[in-house]
């Protein structure tokens, strides 16, 4: 499968790699880009529409390969840090997983790890019966605000969704919901941060918890009030944690200060 991406800021520092959730485009991570200008800010992305053949299917094992090699391309050797957003955060688990010494560092936000064994049969149903009203403006605007797009970038968000075939969409829900943390996640040697809204589902909150425990070291945060879509709701206080964390890690000198 194919991914095409962004770059930003000088090639020598530390690589941050932004990687965006299903059904939002790599423009999610906007004001994460402009606010950590002074790291090399990678944002790959992938199309949700359906392929003509196997290898052109979207898989989370398969995303995960691809962006192990773009990483490994574009950090030339430099510290590694990734940032994943629900299915963007599967995706970086899955990388953690099948290549535990590559990552400095992982953020990961809003990412299940215990998959929806009755909600995955749904999936295929629902979404035939509803595309077409998915598809108006209406229900994006709906949807957008869920998600915490700022008003701003909502022309973006609704192209973005007009261009998600069907089965494209049905494909990457079904990879969601059916995803299940590998045992080589354990092996990973990468700094952990775990966020999770605290108005999300349960499940979300579980996972969050369960991967923070998973691993000595790692910070859990939940911030209050909002349910699914942290840097969108609040893009100063991600901006912020995540500055921090970095950091205190030794993972990203603090902006104005040397190499």
């Amino acid at each position: 499968m194919a991914w095409t991406y962004t770059e930003s800021g000088p090639i020598d520092a530390p690589l941050l790699l932004f990687v965006h959730g299903g059904g939002v485009g790599g423009w999610m991570w906007d004001r994460q880009v402009e606010h950590f200008r002074h790291a090399h800010c990678l944002v790959p992305e992938w199309s949700e529409q359906d392929g003509t053949g196997e290898d052109e299917l979207f898989t989370i094992e398969k995303s995960a390969e691809a962006l192990i090699r773009l990483a490994e391309r574009k950090s030339a050797g430099r510290p590694i840090v990734a940032v994943g957003f629900s299915l963007g955060a599967q995706i970086v688990m899955q990388m953690m997983s099948d290549r535990p010494d590559l990552l400095s560092g992982a953020m990961l936000g809003s990412g299940s790890i215990y998959p929806a064994s009755l909600a995955r049969p749904l999936v295929g149903p629902l979404i035939s019966l509803f595309y077409s009203l998915m598809r108006s403006r209406k229900f994006a605007a709906l949807q957008a605000r869920s998600l915490y797009v700022p008003g701003e970038q909502f022309d973006t968000y609704y192209a973005h969704s007009l261009g998600i075939s069907r089965a494209g969409l049905i494909r990457t829900v079904r990879e969601s919901l059916g995803y299940r943390l590998p045992a080589g996640f354990a092996y990973s040697t990468a700094r952990l941060l775990v966020t999770v809204g605290e108005e999300e589902s349960g499940s979300m909150r579980r996972s969050a918890r369960d991967l923070a425990q998973m691993r000595a070291g790692s910070e859990l945060v939940v911030r209050p009030g909002i349910g699914h879509g942290f840097s969108l709701a609040q893009p100063e206080a991600f901006n912020a944690l995540l500055a921090r964390w970095l950091e205190e890690g030794g993972l990203l000198p603090r902006r104005g200060s040397g190499r």
